[in-house]
């Protein structure tokens, strides 16, 4: 994390030391006032178009540290260029090499960022993004004071070899950042660079958390921008000198980094989308401080920005690691820069003409912006059931109010926080160890509890594969369970486990358990879901983890409209119905026990058992044999003392290897959610 801290810091402190330094330099080594601001706006154009393009091959690139070490590594090449090229060189063509720098420029701050994770562990998260919005303001700070000094003392061609020095001192901390996890060797990609830049953009647009506080903060750097304008017109109005605005802004960088410093030792952080319509507000309110005239009202005008401004780029970078796809994460964060550089742009192109003809209009213009983008986060509100797939009719009327009481015991165990989409793991043991870490994380267990999930399937084989592309991972309770919950983690590639028919996996779900009751009703739940083709499909499609909850959560779409048949009433279920309804069994048979008991049996504690008790339970629902049957979980150890009380016994394939002949049928399911599969095992058991 230091080492991604100190070159995120020398890169950002020369990337904002670059803009000043060639404002300098152009007219110092062409006599052109307006070259400094050519080769400026150069730059900053090109980042609007670079950015999504190098977001793209960030994502495909298999070691994207060193993919990034060779962006900064062109970026201060152009420099150089720019700096040789200027009085030498036709003009156009010094400009058109500032293009091409800044094409590379979103890799110094959204590239760079979207590399954290890579870093800082998940519960650590939350502070590592507030350090690393810190390095920007430490950059803001440090970048143009150390541009006007080196300037001041060797000359404006020597302020930006200096910034070419401090992009090239990131370079080691670049290459070090560690690659993703890869199922092996990287294979090609499979979509093309057009593809890939559409399902960012879609990644960003569908998403509604994410294109919130994408438009809010666009929306906010373009009054950041207008405000930036005003600082030297301020400082020679105000405090009696243009040169005086520098210090404004020094105050507002300083502000930043205080309030992200503050921010960054709070144990609790507060919730990162409220901190971007605070920050909106605070920095509608900023402008307006500064257009009453007044010195100090215009000092506490830009320590309220920079106040505002710190935690606000904190909690953007915890809202784009949160909602981005991970496969899409570098794409995300570097369209993200290259749309707020083009807002700050458009800021600063209005306010200057602008600035000149009314200073008191162009602050109250950019304090608009900023109203206007609070505005635009309260009118794009973080809706999830407005991204929820349809569920199919009547799902959450099986079962009323009991079935209800389930979803709310689902909703309680696994909460949103402990679901990931588009994981990459290279084997099956870092899949399970993506869902275990998030429930250390959720404070559902401890790391040890992953290790035993990871050897119940070394001990007792991949029977936790329950249905075709899901593994339910879990273990026995034990001490390395600190209370009840679950994880939710939805791989990016398929995953081999070994199963014989249900490989490849596509989604892993655990469990930490204290008990073996405790958990059951929302098992229910689940399996019911899994079971459900089109509530299966929802799950596979939610864009986010909060409309993946959602679903699991039994919730409807926003309208609540409802399919009904012609009576009104909600459609009944399309689970498949046999084709005849068997007699129930009666004392006389002779495979009709008293107890009439099933057992489903599990390899270690008592998970994938209850997803096949739940299925099993629902076919007899619809025979209406359940006030004849029972069925109970339970695991391989318990079940051999057990057998002889049941009719048979239903597990997998691996399981009923492990338990051999117990003297009761068993009877071996492959998809522990299909109801048409146990339908055909019961009645082989009863020979019906």
């Amino acid at each position: 994390m230091e080492c991604y801290l100190g070159g995120a810091a020398a890169a950002r402190a020369g990337d904002e030391m670059s803009g000043p330094a060639l404002l300098l330099a152009g007219p110092a080594l062409t006599g052109s006032a307006s070259s400094g601001s050519s080769l400026l706006a150069g730059v900053m154009v090109a980042a609007a178009v670079g950015g999504p393009l190098f977001g793209v091959l960030l994502d495909r690139s298999a070691r994207p540290g060193r993919l990034l070490a060779a962006a900064l590594a062109l970026y201060a090449g152009a420099l150089a260029a720019i700096l040789l090229g200027l009085g030498r060189l036709p003009f156009a063509l010094t400009v058109l090499l500032a293009v091409g720098a800044g094409l590379l420029g979103p890799a110094l701050s959204g590239g760079w960022t979207s590399q954290l994770p890579r870093v800082a562990p998940p519960r650590a998260l939350p502070r590592a993004n507030a350090l690393d919005a810190m390095t920007f303001s430490l950059a803001a700070l440090v970048g143009p004071a150390l541009a006007g000094t080196v300037a001041g003392t060797a000359g404006a061609p020597a302020a930006v070899a200096v910034s070419i020095a401090l992009i090239g001192l990131a370079l080691p901390a670049a290459w070090a950042l560690p690659a993703p996890p890869r199922p092996g060797p990287a294979p090609p990609p499979a979509t093309s660079v057009v593809a890939d830049l559409t399902a960012g953009v879609r990644a960003i647009g569908r998403n509604r958390p994410l294109a919130r506080a994408t438009a809010t903060s666009v929306v906010s750097c373009v009054g950041q921008g207008a405000l930036l304008i005003c600082c030297p017109l301020l400082g020679a109005a105000v405090l009696g000198g243009a040169d005086r605005g520098a210090l404004l802004l020094s105050a507002t960088a300083a502000s930043a980094l205080v309030a992200n410093a503050v921010l960054a030792r709070r144990p609790r952080p507060p919730r990162p989308d409220t901190v971007l319509l605070g920050g909106a507000l605070l920095l509608a309110l900023a402008p307006l401080l500064a257009a009453t005239g007044h010195p100090v009202a215009l000092i506490a005008a830009m320590l309220l920005a920079g106040a505002a401004e710190g935690p606000q780029l904190t909690a953007l970078f915890a809202v784009r690691h949160r909602e981005a796809p991970e496969r899409l994460r570098g794409q995300v964060f570097t369209t993200g820069a290259s749309l707020k550089i083009t807002g700050f742009a458009a800021g600063a192109a209005f306010a200057g003409p602008l600035a000149t003809w009314s200073l008191p209009g162009a602050l109250v213009a950019a304090g608009g912006c900023e109203a206007l983008a609070a505005l635009v986060f309260v009118c794009l509100p973080d809706d999830t059931e407005a991204v929820v797939p349809d569920l199919p009719p009547g799902l959450c009327d099986r079962g009323m109010s009991g079935m209800m009481t389930c979803m709310e015991d689902l909703k309680d165990l696994l909460p949103v926080e402990a679901v990931r989409l588009d994981v990459r793991a290279a084997d099956w043991r870092e899949a399970i160890g993506a869902a275990g870490r998030l429930m250390v994380e959720t404070g559902a267990a401890t790391d040890e509890y992953t290790d035993e999930m990871v050897a119940n399937v070394e001990e007792n084989g991949p029977y936790i594969v329950i249905a075709p592309g899901v593994a339910f991972a879990h273990s026995r309770p034990s001490p390395a369970v600190l209370r009840t919950g679950m994880s939710w983690v939805r791989l990016a590639e398929p995953v081999e486990f070994g199963h014989e028919s249900n490989d490849p996996v596509t989604l892993v779900v655990a469990l930490a358990a204290q008990d073996s009751a405790a958990h059951t009703s929302a098992m229910g739940s689940l399996a019911r879901l899994l079971g459900d083709p089109a509530t299966a499909a929802a799950l596979a499609e939610a864009p986010t983890p909060k409309a993946l909850h959602a679903v699991l959560a039994g919730e409807r779409p926003k309208d609540g409209s409802e399919k009904s048949g012609p009576t009104g009433a909600p459609e009944a279920s399309t689970a498949p119905e046999a084709s005849t309804t068997p007699e129930p069994p009666s004392a006389s048979e002779p495979r009709a026990v008293s107890l009439h008991k099933i057992l489903t049996v599990c390899g270690n504690g008592v998970g994938t058992s209850l997803f096949l008790k739940n299925t099993l339970e629902q076919v007899l629902d619809r025979w209406g044999w359940s006030r004849f049957v029972t069925v109970e979980a339970t695991d391989t150890i318990s079940a051999k003392g057990k057998a002889s009380e049941a009719v048979a016994l239903l597990t997998s394939r691996e399981i009923a290897r492990t338990l051999g002949d117990v003297g009761r049928p068993v009877q071996v399911v492959q998809d522990f959610t299909s109801t048409a599969e146990v339908d055909a095992v019961l009645r082989d058991t009863y020979d019906v």
